[in-house]
């Protein structure tokens, strides 16, 4: 995809349905470059079935790029304030025990009166944090384990201490670790609109849809966050934040919504 004038031709051969000018094209070919076309050919792809593979504008499949990238750092804010919030309770309790290299399951055993079981994968990614340490603080220790681990803790960890920042109930496992392959898929920059998600339990009942994932995240942060929370996904929609009261001044704000298919958009009613 090179030479001047060729942009819009080579970039058709891979996007048939794409409607787009050679200025267009140009920025297109830029953007495939810097962020990968196999992204952008999976947001396509996408799309172009939602629009039972008829013809679309270059202006379309932006705003649901667009649309995703401001999801996604919506959704580092929200599951980061959890992730926060979790290390935080289980430190103010027992931050300052002491755990060892090689007996740290005995030692959290010690510590929370839980027995605890790390597997393989998780023991080497353990040593990774001790490095050449025997022994550090818990708090030490939290601050540098990713999430399948700091969720393990968690979880086992007294009712009325889990039920300080979470409302307890029978999926709070599976939920968390839910929230932790989302919390994956945003740090990796992961298409979030078009991926396939696993399980999540919202009020009892089993979804794989993003509106639930995404729910299900707001639900495991603090109370008085959550109506703020969903605004704020909410707010992704709107496409230029600093230009929206000037847009409700003049009764235009759908003229600053990223228009997208319904499949792909997300918001929470009632906030």
């Amino acid at each position: 995809m090179c030479g001047t004038g060729t942009e819009k031709t080579e970039i058709l051969k891979e996007f048939p349905l794409l409607e787009l000018s050679e200025e267009e094209a140009k920025d297109f070919q830029a953007k495939l470059k810097l962020k990968g076309k196999q992204r952008y050919k999976e947001l396509y792809d996408a799309v172009s079935a939602e629009n039972n593979k008829r013809k679309f504008s270059y202006e379309v499949l932006s705003q649901h790029y667009r649309y995703d990238i401001k999801l996604r750092r919506a959704l580092y804010k929200i599951i980061s304030f959890t992730e926060v919030a979790m290390r935080a309770t289980i430190a103010n309790k027992y931050g300052t025990e002491k755990i060892s290299k090689t007996n740290i399951e005995e030692d959290i055993k010690k510590i929370t009166g839980k027995g605890i079981h790390f597997d393989e994968w998780e023991h080497n990614k353990i040593s990774a944090v001790f490095r050449s340490k025997k022994e550090m603080t818990l708090f030490e220790f939290l601050e540098n384990v990713d999430m399948q681990i700091l969720n393990k803790i968690f979880c086992i960890l007294d009712k009325e201490l889990i039920e300080s920042i979470f409302t307890y109930d029978e999926h709070l496992k599976e939920n968390l670790d839910s929230m932790r392959k989302l919390r994956n898929a945003v740090m990796h920059n992961n298409i979030l609109i078009t991926k396939k998600y696993g399980k999540v339990w919202i009020d009892g009942e089993e979804k794989t849809d993003l509106q639930s994932h995404i729910e299900n995240a707001i639900n495991l942060s603090p109370d008085i966050a959550k109506d703020n929370l969903k605004r704020l996904i909410n707010s992704c929609l709107i496409i230029d934040e600093e230009d929206e009261e000037e847009y409700k001044t003049q009764g235009k704000e759908e003229e600053n919504r990223y228009s997208l298919f319904a499949k792909y958009k997300v918001y929470f009613e009632g906030v």
